[in-house]
Order: C-alpha cells, then sequence, then structure tokens
C-alpha cells in the first residue's frame, strides 16, 4: 500500500512539473519546476487537479511552502493551502491559516490569524541594511520575487516603533512603508502620531504624515534641586 501510494505521488510531482513547464513562456523554461509531496494524494488527471494531505511541501526554487492541506489547480497554476500554512523565502517567514497562492507569478494572499517576521539584514562590512520586524494582519498579500506585501487591518512591529492601519503597504526595493486609513505610529522615544497617512522610510528613518495629523509628545517633569 505504501509502495502504491509513493508511486501515485511521484506521477502527480511529474504531472504538476510538466504542466508547469509546458506552460511557461521559453525564456522561463530553464527555472526549477515546483515540487509537491505528502502523505496522501489524490486527483483527476484529465481536469488537471490534486489534493495533496499530511505534512504537504511545496518546494518552488527558494520558496517553501508548508501546510496540513493543499489543493492545486494545474491549468491555473494556483494552490490554495489550509492548516498551519508556513512560507519560507530568504528574509521572510508567513504563518496563516489559509493561503490562496498562484505558483506562475510567485505571488499570493493569506487569511487568518496572518504573522509575518522579516530578518535583518546586514552587508558584507556588517552593516544593517533592513531592519527586522514583525507584522500581524487578518489579510496579507505577498510577492515572492519582489517582497513587496499590502496588509489589512495590520499591526508592523520593529525597534523603532509600532505602526498600526488598517492598510498597511511595503515597497522592498524602496524600502518605503505606508500606513494608511486610522493610521497610528509610536516612536520607541514615546512620540505618537496619527493620521489619514503615514510614510516611513525604513533607509533613513525618518517619516511624514498626511491628512488629520494628531502628534501626542511626551514631556518629562524636570527634577526638583
Amino acid at each position: 500500500m505504501k509502495k502504491q501510494m509513493l508511486i501515485w505521488v511521484l506521477s502527480w510531482i511529474i504531472v504538476f512539473t510538466g504542466s508547469l513547464q509546458a506552460a511557461a513562456p521559453p525564456a522561463e523554461s530553464q527555472k526549477e519546476p515546483v515540487k509537491v509531496t505528502g502523505d496522501h494524494i489524490y486527483g483527476d488527471h484529465q481536469k488537471e487537479w490534486a489534493v495533496v494531505e499530511g505534512n504537504v511541501v511545496i518546494t518552488q526554487e527558494e520558496t517553501i511552502l508548508k501546510t496540513e492541506r493543499a489543493r492545486i489547480d494545474l491549468k491555473q497554476k494556483t494552490a490554495v493551502l489550509k492548516g498551519r500554512v508556513l512560507l519560507n523565502h530568504p528574509e521572510v517567514s508567513i504563518k496563516a491559516a489559509r493561503l490562496e497562492y498562484n505558483y506562475q507569478k510567485k505571488r499570493g494572499t493569506f487569511y487568518e490569524k496572518v504573522r509575518m517576521e522579516r530578518e535583518e539584514v546586514r552587508d558584507s562590512q556588517g552593516k544593517i541594511t533592513k531592519e527586522a520586524f514583525v507584522l500581524e494582519a487578518s489579510k496579507l498579500y505577498f510577492e515572492s520575487e519582489t517582497k513587496n506585501f499590502k496588509a489589512e487591518k495590520g499591526e508592523l512591529r520593529s525597534k523603532d516603533f509600532l505602526g498600526k492601519g488598517n492598510l498597511i503597504e511595503y515597497n522592498d526595493n524602496k524600502q518605503e512603508l505606508f500606513i494608511l486609513d486610522e493610521a497610528y505610529l509610536k516612536k520607541d522615544s514615546g512620540e505618537e502620531v496619527r493620521g489619514q497617512e503615514i510614510k516611513i522610510d525604513l533607509k533613513e528613518n525618518t517619516f511624514t504624515v498626511q491628512k488629520n495629523v494628531i502628534i501626542n509628545i511626551e514631556i518629562e517633569d524636570e527634577e526638583k534641586p
């Protein structure tokens, strides 16, 4: 029985990777195939779908996805992952209850109790080029190739500040963070800022606030002589 199950798994891996390579344009045909493994797998060759259950691991180049169950649409090049979803990618790890992922475009949306952790990055001289942060949100759209993301009802923490907003957008190339709609920012110095739009330049460690701006500055009592 175990041998038969293994044959089915290998069969579906071949179909899965073969379908992906056949649909890709010539410039992308040299990319590594997507590999899928799990304890149990079933599906339909003609309708081009498969369901993998138990210790599911999907590997695509530097991206590794883990979950309890995945339904893969070989025609649309998409996968829906449910149950203890984990994405590991250079600099980034993301946990959620569910993920809808397009493995051709290398992007997806995470749902329910989303937690993203970005590692600190240093250059060859040991200088910090990217600060570490933790993001928690109800929904997160993430692009694996660019590391750009959009989070709904998010809260982001770094060593320098805490940011909250109904929408948080991030551009990794520019290292620009936008906190939008009921935006809130608290610096480690205690300064609090509120507005409809807060832009944070993570390279320069500066911020700008627009629309309905409120700033609260803590003032310490002077010590009496």
